[in-house]
């Protein structure tokens, strides 16, 4: 992710599986032990059933970055580091941005 202040100033972060965010079905049975990261801070959850009738907790993830004072953000562009076949899994949704 980078993010830009009016002045054109740039800071650039990364989002790491297992700390920022993770797998939203990581509590479902079938992927006990497959999933290769530590399971992100939850912000929300809510039990969901898949089509063969297993029920598992779907997780939606919270990332909190803060930046230095002086960065009030103007831009920010999110790129996605992952081939053509691994992109066509991920679903990003932003819910609130604050500015402080």
């Amino acid at each position: 992710i980078d993010v830009e202040n009016i002045e054109g100033y740039e800071v650039r972060f990364k989002i790491h599986a297992g700390t920022d965010t993770a797998e939203w079905a990581y509590d479902r049975p079938d992927l006990a032990g497959k999933i290769q990261h530590k399971k992100a801070p939850v912000a929300m959850s809510k039990k969901v059933t898949d089509i063969s009738g297993v029920t598992f907790l779907s997780h939606t993830y919270r990332l909190t970055h803060h930046f230095a004072p002086s960065l009030t953000p103007y831009n920010i562009k999110i790129s996605f580091l992952l081939t053509d076949e691994q992109f066509k899994d991920v679903k990003l949704t932003i819910y609130t941005i604050i500015f402080q």
